[in-house]
Parts: C-alpha cells; sequence; structure tokens
C-alpha cells in the first residue's frame, strides 16, 4: 500500500492518491496526515482517487472513518469527493459517502476522476 497527499495549486485543491490494499489502520494514517495538509489549506477541497486500491474495510470501520473525517480537518463547508471503482459485495465509498451526508459533509462518491474535479471546482 502507498499514498501521497499533494496540494495542486490549479485547481486548488487536495489530492490523495491510494495505491493497493488498505485497511482501517492505514486509513486512520492517511487521515491524520490529511488533517495536517487541510491545517495548511483549510478551505481547499478534497480529491480522494482510491482506483488502484482495495479498501479492506468493514463496515462498522467505515462508519468509525466517517467519524473522523471532522477531526481530520473536513468541515460541512468542505467538499470532498473520493473516486473509486465500486466492488461487487460492498461499495464503501458509497456507504462513507451515505454516512457522510448524514453528519452534513459535502462529501459524493464518483467513479470518473473528472466528474470528481468538475464538482469540487464548480
Amino acid at each position: 500500500m502507498s499514498h501521497e497527499i499533494r496540494f495542486v495549486p490549479a485547481p486548488g485543491l487536495l489530492h490523495v492518491i491510494v495505491r493497493g490494499d488498505f485497511d482501517y489502520e492505514e486509513s486512520r494514517r492517511i487521515l491524520a496526515e490529511l488533517a495536517v495538509a487541510a491545517g495548511k489549506h483549510p478551505v481547499a477541497p478534497i480529491l480522494v482517487d482510491t482506483r488502484e486500491a482495495a479498501a479492506l474495510l468493514k463496515a462498522t470501520e467505515v462508519y468509525y472513518l466517517a467519524s473522523e473525517l471532522v477531526d481530520a480537518g473536513v468541515s460541512t463547508n468542505t467538499r470532498l469527493a473520493i473516486v473509486n471503482k465500486p466492488r461487487p459485495d460492498f461499495d464503501r465509498a458509497s456507504f462513507l459517502e451515505e454516512l457522510g451526508q448524514r453528519r452534513g459533509l459535502q462529501l459524493r462518491r464518483f467513479s470518473e476522476l473528472e466528474s470528481a474535479v468538475a464538482w469540487l471546482t464548480t
């Protein structure tokens, strides 16, 4: 598993790329790094690209991560887009989207990078 978090000046967003298998503990480490990056760019929308990754998360772990998003610098004023390839057994990103939206977050799941960037930058 590898990941990188960087600020992209044009269009002005935080870009998180995750590759390989990742579990709950790795997700929490990524969120901690995201909190640092979001602190440096507090109004930047966040794009999380997991198309080259496989989440090894249980539904309860996704639930806990949704609660931890606010601690990572995601506020109700921050747009967060997740781009993934849904798995047939359980689409974790869609579940996270639903949980985040119920908490008042502007969180959406996309299957195409271009659609996610368009939503984040409009």
